[in-house]
Order: structure tokens, then C-alpha cells, then sequence
């Protein structure tokens, strides 16, 4: 902590505290003081939002007769304040990148939930997570033998109806819709986790996802990857699911399919 201690001319004096960083149980408090010029001319205190998930914001005002040791004061801290975000920014990418879990997953997104490229990064997994590889077979003794692949597969996307997989994936894709590479890895993410899964499917469609994904289709018609992506996600959505069928329809959605 530094306390900066400023006389003005009427020998009263005023006081600033730049409170740092500090990270508990992985959680992030962040309290910044900005310096303000008093005296007749003083303006409004500015209002700062730190974009690195400053929690609260303290304003002080100091002598108009600050030097230029104060001002590089303040930028070293504004300096460390985003050094440090930059360093949670490269964990969670981490964490996703070595992810083996959806609950790990899940968990670095909700951590993040209003940065575009820790979920992007996170939606892209889920979609790798709950997708069906190629199956080996090899036959000895006139058995099957099967790898374990589709059983793991099976438990992740039941891992995302069990979670809060649902309401995340589509709060990314609400929050950020004119994001072409979000919205594209969660309408494949959708798409995977509702394959071969009853219940995904139904808490999927009865949360809203057809709207979205059509909106998406409709936003970046000319993206052919994000087209594809989009009507796979329609496919299991719709696949032995009146209801769902019946959005599709209602949405307008079958115009847009065709065309």
C-alpha cells in the first residue's frame, strides 16, 4: 500500500491510497484510486471501469501541484493491474487447453463469462469434448472389441445437462452475436453435446437455443463453416423431437433452411 500525502498552498493536506492487487481462493479484488485536481476549477470526479474486472473504484482528490513521479506512480499500478489480468487471461486458456473434464471447462467459464476469447476458447472444447471420433474396431476370437471413446463422449454431454453446460453456451452466444468464431464453435458445441442425448435435447430447445441458432445463421449467412455448424444443430435438435421441430417451424426457420 502507498500513500501519497500532497500540501497545497493553504497547507491542508489531502491524501490518495493506491490499494494493489490481490487474488484469494482464485478470485480477483482489484481497488484503484484515481487522482483528481482540487481547487475552483476542479472537475467531476472521473469514473474509471476497469475492463479487467475491477470490483470497486475508489476516487481521491489530490493538489492541482501533483509531480510527475505521482503520474508514473499511478501508470506502474495501472501497468501491474493489466499484467496481472493478462496472466489470469493466459491460465483459463490454460486450463481449457488441458482440460480432460466439461466441469473444468464449465468452471473457467464462469469464471469468464464476458470475455469473447476464453469462451470461444471454452466452446470450441465442449465441442471436442462431446464429439464422436472415429470408432477402432478389431476382431479377436469373433468378439468386437471397442475402444472406450463413445462411452467417454456419452458422459460429457451428460456432464453438460447435469452442469450448468446449458445456460452457459447460450449466454455466450446472447452475449456476444456478431462474434462469427463464438457463435460458430457453440452452434457446433450445441450440435454435439444434443447427438445421441434425449435430455440435452429437450433442455436445449426448451431454453431458447433454436432462436439463437437461427439468428446466427441468418447474421453470417455467407460463412459456410458457420452454415454447417448451424444445420447439424437444427438436425439433432429436431431428431425425434416434435417439439423442437415445431420451433423450427415457428421460428421461420424452414424458408431459411431451404434457401
Amino acid at each position: 500500500r502507498r500513500r501519497i500525502r500532497e500540501q497545497d498552498t493553504s497547507r491542508s493536506v489531502v491524501e490518495a491510497e493506491v490499494v494493489g492487487t490481490s487474488v484469494g481462493n482464485g478470485n480477483m479484488s482489484t481497488m484503484t484510486a484515481i487522482a483528481e485536481p482540487v481547487g475552483a476549477n476542479a472537475t467531476e470526479s472521473r469514473r474509471v471501469v476497469e475492463a479487467t474486472g475491477v470490483n470497486s473504484i475508489a476516487v481521491a482528490p489530490i493538489s492541482s501541484q501533483s509531480t510527475d513521479h505521482d503520474h508514473s506512480s499511478s501508470d506502474r499500478v495501472m501497468n501491474q493491474h493489466t499484467a496481472f489480468y493478462r496472466s489470469i487471461i493466459s491460465t483459463a486458456f490454460y486450463k481449457i487447453g488441458h482440460a480432460e473434464s466439461v466441469s473444468d471447462v464449465i468452471l473457467t467459464m464462469t469464471e469468464h463469462p464476458t470475455n469473447a476469447r476464453v469462451q470461444t476458447a471454452a466452446l470450441k472444447k465442449l465441442g471436442d469434448l462431446t464429439h464422436d471420433k472415429k470408432k477402432t474396431n478389431t476382431r479377436q476370437l469373433n468378439v468386437i472389441i471397442c475402444n472406450d471413446n463413445e462411452f467417454q463422449v456419452d458422459k460429457h454431454r451428460q456432464k453438460i445437462g447435469m452442469t450448468n453446460g446449458v445456460s452457459l453456451i447460450l449466454n455466450a452466444l446472447s452475449t456476444f452475436p456478431l462474434d462469427i468464431n463464438l457463435q460458430s464453435c457453440g452452434l457446433l458445441a450445441i450440435g454435439n453435446a444434443c447427438r445421441h442425448n434425449k435430455e440435452n435435447t429437450c433442455m436445449f430447445g426448451d431454453a431458447g437455443a433454436i432462436d439463437l441458432i437461427l439468428k446466427a445463421m441468418c447474421q453470417f449467412v455467407e460463412d459456410i463453416q458457420l452454415q454447417r455448424n448451424g444445420l447439424f444443430a437444427i438436425y439433432t435438435l429436431s431428431l425425434n423431437n416434435s417439439k423442437n421441430k415445431a420451433a423450427v417451424r415457428d421460428l421461420g426457420g424452414i424458408p431459411m433452411l431451404l434457401g
